[in-house]
């Protein structure tokens, strides 16, 4: 990111839709030119958002295309299995995932301690508990919120129920699995000296990432670049400097 002019709006970064359509993109001309290698052949790529966000529906396209039905929204619950989803515990929020039986009962016996509520009718099935998934949240957040985060956790990660912890931006960034990948670091600055950073989650065997740096200074590279680029000398410069082209 380069300086801007002092008062001028700082534009909004890419948006999640931006960057899953540049994801996409990739994939698209990766696949072109593997297509190529076998044909000899080039060809047009074209996406767009609209499709992209239609393409990130996921299921719930399928759903509404095979019953009928539009969902609805429903925030951190997931209503087409059972329980999904998050909730608050003593010591923070955690994220559990039982898309099947068996991972249900698992987590009622083996970490609620609540066998009874697995063979329980309006349970016992995935497809009843779409049906009083209400009541069944009401009973899970019960539970959740009288333990704390890492005995949940544990318990789980024991018998085998998907979950994790809902970590807020401090919580991710100081945990011990962000800081082993070794993006998190600083970069030298013209002016400040030092910058925290977040490096590229890239890695190459061959050709490694270059080492970050600070963003140059407002027109900190303007002789460097016009001299490379346009091929201007010392007295090109000073002409356009007393001009006024680089600013008083």
């Amino acid at each position: 990111m380069n300086g801007q002019p002092e008062g001028e709006a700082m534009r909004a970064g890419p948006s999640i839709m931006d960057m899953a359509t540049a994801m996409m993109s990739c994939n698209a001309i990766l696949a072109a030119l593997h297509a190529r290698e076998r044909s000899g052949r080039g060809q047009l790529i074209e996406t767009n958002l609209l499709g992209m966000a239609v393409n990130m529906l996921g299921n719930f396209h399928m759903a509404y295309l095979l019953s009928g039905n539009s969902p609805r929204r429903f925030g951190n619950w997931q209503v087409t299995a059972v329980p999904v989803g998050a909730f608050a515990t003593r010591s923070g929020p955690i994220y559990i995932a039982c898309a099947n039986d068996s991972t249900f009962r698992r987590l009622m016996t083996d970490v609620l301690n609540r066998p009874e509520l697995a063979d329980d009718p309006r349970f016992r099935t995935s497809a009843n508990r779409r049906i009083n998934n209400e009541a069944l949240r009401a009973i899970i957040a019960d539970s959740f919120a009288a333990c704390t985060r890492d005995d949940l956790l544990a318990a789980m990660r024991k018998s085998g129920v998907p979950a994790a912890a809902v970590r807020s931006v401090g919580e991710a960034l100081d945990s011990s699995e962000v800081r082993s990948l070794g993006i998190i670091g600083e970069a030298p600055h013209e002016k400040l000296g030092s910058v925290p950073n977040v490096g590229l989650p890239v890695s190459f065997s061959e050709t490694p990432v270059r080492a970050p740096r600070g963003a140059p200074l407002l027109g900190a590279q303007n002789g460097e670049v016009l001299r490379r680029v346009l091929g201007l000398n010392e007295d090109d410069l000073a002409a356009l400097t007393r001009a006024g082209a680089f600013g008083r």
